[in-house]
């Protein structure tokens, strides 16, 4: 009995480093940011999640956005954002399913997924 023990004990240690790496997160991965191109501030947003958070820089102080319609939690970089150059608010790709979001400074709209369409 002891000896199965004592062989437990081995195999805890020796892959225990392997199973580290899984089981903690650094924020640095888990939280993306991006510019706010149409005024001061940027976007922070959680990769896991979609939920997205706008800082202010005018009062200063964060303003939680909400999230993607249809977001569900998923794998750290799932949710990417994306700067809109064009105007207001942020983009976010799901890198899992291919789905897109547009937030304009006041409420999410889906984009959905890209198509292929046929060359004429």
């Amino acid at each position: 009995m002891k000896t199965w023990f004592c062989l437990l004990l081995w195999l805890i240690a020796c892959t225990s480093p392997l199973l580290a790496d899984d089981l903690f997160v650094t924020s640095a991965d888990k939280f993306r940011s991006a510019e706010e191109t149409a005024g001061a501030g940027f976007f922070w947003v959680d990769s896991s999640t979609g939920r997205t958070w706008k800082l202010d820089a005018a009062k200063p102080q964060w303003v939680y956005c909400g999230q993607p319609s249809g977001a569900m939690p998923g794998a750290v970089g799932t949710y990417l954002p994306h700067p809109n150059k064009s105007g207001p608010g942020i983009f976010i790709l799901n890198t899992a399913t291919g789905e897109g979001w547009l937030y304009n400074g006041t409420a999410w709209q889906s984009l959905g997924i890209p198509v292929e369409t046929p060359a004429r």
